[in-house]
């Protein structure tokens, strides 16, 4: 089989380095007249310049791209997530305006039907409530940001689909494998197309409370793992240590090793720039109050802590109340160990202290109770009042 091609742009101008990047590859996607869906990335109607959500005018951009390639109807369809009024923020964010020349028209996913489907061998869930207009779009683009994730390493066009479940899984599920999870509702539905917009770009504690990175490319590929592998490694991460994309690989729904893609336009190595992954974010936040002993490559527990972190970041409190924790991830032996004050032992790479107390199994831990063994007092984890009714909701709903 051929390798996937994903091809990279980098120049000053936004919307001529996406047009560089995209060049004719929409014309092999999208049949004379077909109507095609584009799915942006608006995270809870942020703003576009510190790197969360992609600008309207992006957005307008592709939508006159894909008429350009013979597409019919174009509709820009999105839930913007956290209780947000998405058609709210359309008009808020300029998206109404932008696309007012272009013929498009706008959808706001979650007013729209979600259907039950089944998720084959699924590695969390055996089905999922999925949005409609996903399920039936001709051609589906995935329009993301370049940006680490606190709790998924990246955010890139496997993460921009959480969108396809209704808010309330949305929120339970990140109280369990997301990753897993991520894998689960892509294979329902792939991406025909994905553009990933690095203008700018986020680091750290993505996708809302990192900080801007003026990378300045754009990214692009008809497979939606080997694209979001490429972008991993622009940013300085090993896509292996990318569990979602590790696991996606494995599931079958592209690759993730870059020997097995083909990666056309600007080399990776001319714009890799390290990036700071939400660990390292929420490291500096806490400073000295907490001690972080990572010995793993995976992005499973130093997520887990990451995000734990970056929970506790909004309680001014709980920065006394945490002060002098170490918490320690990856393969640590006994005798590398500091057990002097509070002492956090997270996830099954650490052997023979299972019978510690401070010890969270898991691969990856549960974040509620990597929060039980690191926080002294309670933090809610979900904008969700009804934690406990909603947990065991989800525990009949979870089927591994």
């Amino acid at each position: 089989m051929s390798k996937p091609i994903v091809t990279i742009a980098k120049g000053e101008d936004r919307i001529a380095t996406l047009r560089e990047s995209v060049g004719h590859q929409l014309e092999q996607v999208i049949p004379r007249g077909a109507e095609v869906l584009i799915k942006p990335n608006l995270v809870g109607g942020l703003p576009p310049d510190p790197g969360s959500s992609v600008y309207p005018e992006t957005i307008a951009a592709v939508v006159g791209l894909a008429k350009d390639a013979g597409a019919g109807k174009v509709v820009v369809a999105e839930d913007s997530g956290s209780h947000q009024d998405t058609a709210n923020d359309y008009q808020r964010m300029g998206i109404i305006d932008a696309l007012a020349d272009t013929g498009a028209e706008l959808l706001d996913v979650s007013r729209a039907p979600h259907v039950k489907v089944a998720v084959t061998n699924g590695l969390e869930v055996g089905w999922l409530l999925y949005a409609q207009p996903y399920l039936d779009a001709e051609v589906l683009i995935n329009l993301t940001k370049l940006k680490t994730h606190h709790q998924a390493a990246v955010s890139g066009s496997l993460k921009n689909m959480y969108t396809a479940v209704p808010e309330m899984y949305k929120l339970m599920f990140h109280r369990r494998d997301l990753e897993k999870l991520l894998v689960d509702i892509n294979s329902v539905r792939q991406a025909d197309f994905v553009i990933i917009d690095g203008f700018p770009a986020m680091e750290g504690l993505g996708p809302a409370n990192g900080r801007p990175v003026p990378m300045n490319v754009v990214i692009s590929g008809q497979n939606m793992v080997a694209t979001d592998a490429v972008a991993a490694s622009v940013m300085g991460l090993d896509p292996s240590c990318v569990r979602h994309l590790a696991l996606a690989d494995r599931y079958g729904l592209g690759p993730s090793d870059l020997n097995q893609i083909e990666v056309r336009g600007t080399p990776i190595a001319d714009v890799t720039r390290p990036f700071k992954t939400g660990l390292d974010q929420a490291k500096e936040e806490f400073g000295e109050y907490v001690e972080v002993v990572d010995r793993t490559r995976c992005s499973g527990c130093t997520s887990v802590v990451g995000t734990v972190l970056m929970l506790l970041t909004r309680r001014p409190e709980a920065f006394e109340e945490i002060k002098g924790t170490r918490i320690y991830v990856g393969p640590i032996t006994p005798g590398e160990i500091n057990w002097e004050g509070r002492v956090v032992l997270l996830g099954e790479c650490i052997k023979g202290l299972e019978d510690y107390p401070g010890f969270v199994p898991g691969c990856p831990p549960s974040i509620c109770e990597a929060m039980a063994r690191v926080s002294i007092s309670d933090v809610r984890l979900t904008y969700f009042e009804r934690a406990v009714e909603l947990e065991e909701q989800l525990c009949s709903y979870i089927c591994r």
